[in-house]
Formats: structure tokens, sequence, C-alpha cells
């Protein structure tokens, strides 16, 4: 499917396996909504690999000492896709001058893209930007 945005968040029977297959079925998903399922931040870089296009990825899961892992998980994207906790915010992390290029290019896109979501003429929040 030609699917841009998903929100699975609160299905706790979600399993890494599951998002995996989302990931792998949508291949042009731009934002996954994902929080509060039952995946660990240890899922996120192994998950992230498998999509050439996600920008957005909203998780809830990493706990203090897990932080690494999804520092780790946008390295592997190489700064394309930001991760967001519903309660913590972005999750930032030090990344080479091409990958924060990257990162910067795909925080514009996702910040366009929510504006974009209070205009009635625009169906589609990522329209004209990808």
């Amino acid at each position: 499917p030609k699917l841009q945005s998903l929100d699975i968040s609160y299905n706790r029977k979600a399993t890494a396996r599951g998002v995996k297959a989302v990931l792998m079925k949508c291949p042009d998903l731009l934002d996954l909504e994902a929080s509060d399922l039952g995946i660990s931040a240890q899922h996120v870089a192994e998950l992230l690999k498998l999509s050439q296009k996600l920008l957005f990825f909203r998780f809830e899961g990493a706990q203090g000492h897990d932080i690494y892992l999804l520092h780790d998980a946008m390295k592997v994207s190489k700064g394309r896709t930001i991760i967001s906790g519903s309660f913590t915010g972005l999750y930032e992390v030090q990344l080479s001058p091409p990958f924060q290029r990257t990162r910067d290019e795909s925080m514009n896109k996702i910040t366009k893209a929510y504006e974009q979501v209070s205009n009635v003429h625009i169906y589609n929040k990522w329209e004209g930007l990808v």
C-alpha cells in the first residue's frame, strides 16, 4: 500500500515481528506512531533498517539505560529517522556532519507536515514534501 502515516500505538499485543511486517508491507511509510507497544528499545534499530523512507518514529518504552539503543537506531538510519517519545520529546544524538544534514532535512519535512495538518485544503500532510 501507499500508506504514508500509521498510528499503531497502545496495541500491547503488537510485537517487533508485527511492526517489521508493517514496515515491509508499507515501503512508503514516512510516519509511524508506535507508542506503548510490546516491543523494547533493542528492536528499534532493527526496525529502522527495514525502511528507506521513514522520517518519524514515535516510541515509548525506552528506560533511562536504554536511551543509547535509540541513539544507535538513529545512527543506523543515517540521521533520516527522527525518534520521539510521547513524554520525552525528541531524542537527540551526535551525528557526523552529513548525517546531521540528513536529520535537519527530515526535521524540516516533519515540521512542515505537521503544520499542514491544520490546513483544510490539504488531505495528506506529506503532500508536496516528499
